[in-house]
């Protein structure tokens, strides 16, 4: 018995909507997304470190400190926030990262190296490759496609 099937026999059994307990991904499979018996963050705590993750994506953002703001330990915090939000607290932080970078690629025409810095990545190489896997195209060409029909600023030639 696969793991899906076994979800869905245990749901089944226990009487619980399996609609709400299970989404559909892209390979046609399906698998659990919150698990009810797990850790939730309240309503404060769930804000407080988005804010604060938010605040700080152009800096290093440590996960024990989040915890501790939220008055957790970090493990416990990293399955709370994981149950209440869907996604890990980092892989949240680099996703708002991400979307910081597309906003910055879309209205200026700052070198990409700047972009990254800004956004709080270490170099430009570890911008591209982290937005590579997340959106799935280079910041230039995505940059390109969002310019589209007007051509792309250029920054004058300091001489």
């Amino acid at each position: 018995m696969k793991a899906g099937e076994y979800l869905n026999a245990r749901v089944s059994r226990q009487g619980e909507c399996a609609p709400s307990l299970l989404a559909q991904t892209g390979r046609g499979d399906r698998r659990a997304v919150h698990s009810p018996a797990g850790p939730r963050l309240a309503s404060w705590q769930e804000r407080l470190a988005k804010e604060t993750m938010s605040a700080k994506l152009g800096e290093t953002v440590v996960i024990s400190d989040l915890a501790r703001a939220c008055r957790l330990s970090m493990s416990y915090f990293v399955r709370a926030f994981k149950n209440t939000v869907g996604i890990a607290p980092y892989t949240w932080f680099i996703g708002q990262r991400i979307v910081l970078a597309q906003t910055l690629l879309a209205q200026s025409h700052s070198p990409l190296a700047e972009i990254a810095l800004e956004c709080g990545f270490v170099d430009q190489s570890h911008f591209t490759n982290t937005f590579v896997r997340r959106v799935g195209t280079t910041p230039l060409q995505w940059r390109r496609e969002v310019w589209g029909e007007r051509s792309l600023p250029r920054r004058p030639c300091s001489k």
